[in-house]
């Protein structure tokens, strides 16, 4: 499977890449709202945007560039949030600096070709975010892999198996093997397969590891209901990571009685090879568990109800001196 392949040529075309570069210097200059964002993209009623879906963080639509024949994902993040102009550029920024972890990291991820603040267009509105990305894929996640039933059940097994590897294989942060040097979201749903590439198509909210193993940066309204502790457990934790692939994976199926069977089975063998001792023993009891603790953490948006090991796994105490 090729983890990192070579770079393709997915640069803007250069009348696309003048229009981003205009649309960067307004916003720095003159700055912009949602409403002249879009407007400024769909300019001469020569593009067309069309919507894809509403997510918890972004209103994400597919821009057509009729002159040059491109198509780019255009995302307005942080609507109904109410975050500072401080918070909105520190979050592109960090997005910026998250993007070349994961890659470093061996995780495919689209290219962003801009990342501007947009001003509030009113005294009751928030700053928000607005993003231009590559377009990668034909816009089916792996979870519509899973469900679709023309896929050969062979196939969705090793689709699977696959991304499993990816998670096993990132490296493990200094503070414990449990834990990894790059965190992520990386349910099915949020990964798109394009050849024989995994990309991993939602970098939002970073999700960056701090020096004290925890998730960051933590802004409370964009992440609740998931306390700090929950999504440093679910995103940057092996376990955590690997329980949420596993579990939604298996509620994909969960119509197919037989794939069902072949996932489980699938799983047990994945779990066998996971290096670190403490990740193993507890993906076999939630394995064996049909990953009750998983449901629970996603229900309740907390790991309350978790074990003090896991409790204090995801709240390391200081080293005494």
């Amino acid at each position: 499977m090729d983890l990192l392949p070579k770079r393709e040529n997915n640069s803007a075309n250069v009348v696309d890449a003048h229009l981003f570069s205009s649309l960067q210097r307004h916003a720095q200059t003159e700055g912009l709202t949602r409403t002249e964002f879009v407007a400024k993209l769909k300019r001469d009623d020569q593009k067309e945007l069309r919507d894809l879906t509403n997510g918890a963080q972004a209103r994400v639509s597919i821009i057509s560039l009729k002159e040059t024949g491109q198509n780019y994902v255009v995302k307005i993040i942080g609507s109904e949030k109410q975050l500072s102009e401080t918070e909105a550029k520190m979050l592109i920024e960090e997005t910026r600096t998250y993007q070349e972890e994961l890659k470093m990291a061996g995780i495919n991820v689209p290219r962003m070709y801009l990342g501007i603040p947009l001003k509030p267009e009113s005294d009751t509105e928030g700053w928000q975010i607005g993003m231009v990305e590559e377009l990668v894929g034909d816009g089916k996640n792996v979870k519509d892999i899973f469900q679709n039933p023309k896929v050969p059940p062979i196939d969705k097994v090793k689709t699977l198996k696959d991304l499993a590897e990816v998670l096993i294989a990132l490296p493990s942060h200094k503070s414990s093997s449990a834990k990894t040097g790059v965190g992520g979201d990386f349910r099915p749903v949020n990964f798109v397969k394009k050849g024989d590439k995994y990309i991993l198509i939602d970098t939002f909210s970073p999700k960056r590891l701090q020096e004290d193993g925890q998730i960051g940066p933590y802004i409370a309204q964009l992440e609740q209901p998931l306390t700090a502790q929950a999504m440093t457990f679910l995103c940057g934790d092996r376990r955590g990571m690997l329980s949420a692939l596993f579990y939604f994976s298996l509620r994909h199926v969960q119509n197919d009685q037989a794939l069902t069977q072949e996932f489980r089975r699938a799983i047990a063998d994945i779990i066998t090879s996971v290096p670190d001792a403490s990740a193993r023993d507890y993906l076999e009891q939630e394995h064996s568990g049909s990953y009750e603790l998983t449901a629970q953490i996603y229900q309740t948006a907390d790991i309350a109800h978790l074990s003090d090991e896991i409790q204090e796994t995801t709240n390391p105490k200081p080293t005494p001196a």
